[in-house]
């Protein structure tokens, strides 16, 4: 029931680490406290939170893509990996080190406007809360971060979807073979699949 589930959870915790920083140092590298001090408008500091958003999400991807591929992989039912290493040693011994990387192109298409779309959500929320996010509450913090955390997988579900069943599945030629193929024997509704436990998590 548990396998894999530490090196994902340090995993989680290295992105995670990659993500925020990644975002704060663009912000920094595109004068966005000199456009606050401006005092330009909301919709100008927006507009930064979606270009820092764009540059942390591209940058994740990186390392996303090979993590999630193999957590997925020891996700798989009837499995003989025991260990993230023994999974990632038996892929690349048998498919190649480029194999680990199955699937980053969709991993960057989910990524880009997901990582946007929190960090733009997540200051609007807190802003309509409150006139900044320093003065906002834990409880509004949280609040914002889990609406934020929703919405960013509401818009890039369905590629999410595909990209798990094109990194778990060797058959598909392609992701828009997979798109295609999915669509042809589950509709459209077959992209929303586990969008509930989803954004429970």
């Amino acid at each position: 029931m548990y396998r894999g589930a530490s090196s994902p959870l340090v995993g989680s915790m290295f992105i995670n680490a990659i993500l925020f920083g990644v975002e704060e140092n663009a912000r920094k590298i595109l004068n966005f406290k000199e456009i606050q001090k401006a005092k330009s408008s909301q919709l100008e500091h927006y507009k930064f939170y979606a270009m820092s958003g764009a540059i942390a999400g591209l940058a994740q991807s990186v390392f996303l893509s090979p993590i999630e591929l193999i957590k997925i992989k020891m996700q798989i039912s009837n499995v003989k990996y025991m260990t993230t290493y023994e999974c990632a040693r038996d892929l690349i011994a048998h498919q190649g080190l480029r194999a680990t990387m199955r699937g980053f192109y969709l991993t960057v298409i989910r990524e880009v406007p997901a990582v946007m779309t929190y960090f733009v959500s997540f200051e609007f929320l807190c802003n309509s809360m409150k006139n900044s996010r320093d003065q906002c509450s834990v409880f509004h913090l949280l609040t914002a971060g889990g609406a934020a955390g929703c919405l960013s997988w509401l818009i890039t579900y369905p590629i999410d979807f595909v990209k798990t069943r094109y990194q778990i599945d060797n058959s598909y030629t392609s992701m828009l073979d997979c798109a295609r193929k999915t669509l042809k024997t589950e509709g459209y509704r077959g992209f929303w699949r586990g969008l509930s436990p989803t954004l429970l998590r």
